[in-house]
């Protein structure tokens, strides 16, 4: 197939489009005071699978750079003897301060991830905690470890959200997913007839999906088990939105709202209506001055 498109400003953003195709999918979720004791014990047990030695260093240089982890190491070695001098305060009945630096030795999952309800944050829901953008690889690293996920709730999968939940755009939300009993999303977007944007509100688009039959009936059955419960629509592993179930919800009609602009929710619909073709590979593309 050969494809002349005229007056494009952004050739290697058309190019990326036309090779990408988005996978849509539909979990339920863990509400976070079902995680939160877990989290408190993988922090626990962080301390004695990340040892202060350089134990932890090849794994560690792969996620966060080879400078950032040498940095850590000597951190860890100018305040070993704080701490303990600050442990023995503690003994002794003073109330010791700990910088952020203490913190993070002390806490190597808090220190990365603020869990839900710190301060006030967030008090149920999906989200189990926030990270910023820096720390997320790391945090999904601490997860994967193999004595980690044996604390964990079997069924557990965790994904972060599509955007930054704070103006300053910094924080990422980090949710809990049950995996069904064949190990995935509750529904997929295979059962998804229509992809639409929604008109405009407060100044953001949303995408409406409507379902077919198959669907339809899978989605009332999902929405009525998880009343009460939030069900996350998640894209190429990005939570775009996880809106609560209030009644069961009939007719296969779904909304995916995000604060969208009008152009990204356009390339949205475009990813997730490419998804139902076949993948594209380009050949040869060139790009050809005006007039020739």
């Amino acid at each position: 197939i050969q494809l002349d498109i005229p007056g494009v400003e952004e050739p290697e953003q058309i190019l990326s489009m036309l090779e990408s195709h988005a996978v849509l999918e539909f979990w339920e979720t863990y509400d976070s005071n079902e995680i939160n004791a877990y989290l408190t014990q993988i922090d626990t047990m962080l301390l004695s699978l990340l040892p202060s030695d350089r134990q932890a260093t090849d794994w560690m240089t792969g996620i966060r750079g080879e400078e950032i982890v040498e940095d850590d190491l000597k951190m860890k070695d100018a305040v070993k003897e704080e701490l303990d001098a600050l442990a023995e305060s503690s003994a002794a009945g003073t109330n010791p301060v700990f910088s952020s630096d203490e913190f993070a030795l002390q806490h190597p999952l808090f220190s990365k991830l603020i869990p839900n309800g710190n301060n006030g944050v967030y008090a149920s829901g999906p989200v189990v905690g926030l990270a910023s953008g820096e720390n997320m690889d790391i945090v999904i690293k601490y997860l994967e470890i193999p004595e980690i996920k044996q604390l964990l709730p079997t069924p557990v999968v965790f994904e972060w959200s599509a955007k930054p939940l704070d103006d300053s755009g910094k924080y990422y939300a980090l949710y809990a997913l049950k995996k069904t009993s064949y190990g995935g999303a509750s529904l997929n977007g295979e059962v998804v007839d229509k992809v639409s944007v929604s008109s405009e509100q407060m100044g953001y688009y949303s995408i409406d999906l409507q379902m077919n039959s198959e669907g339809a009936r899978a989605w009332r059955r999902i929405t009525a088990e998880n009343i009460g419960r939030s069900i996350a629509i998640v894209i190429d592993h990005a939570v775009y939105s996880a809106p609560l179930v209030n009644m069961e919800i009939s007719g296969g009609r779904s909304m995916i709202t995000g604060n969208f602009s009008k152009e990204e929710a356009l390339d949205l619909v475009n990813l997730l209506s490419a998804g139902k073709m076949a993948p594209v590979m380009i050949i040869h593309s060139e790009m050809v001055a005006p007039g020739e």
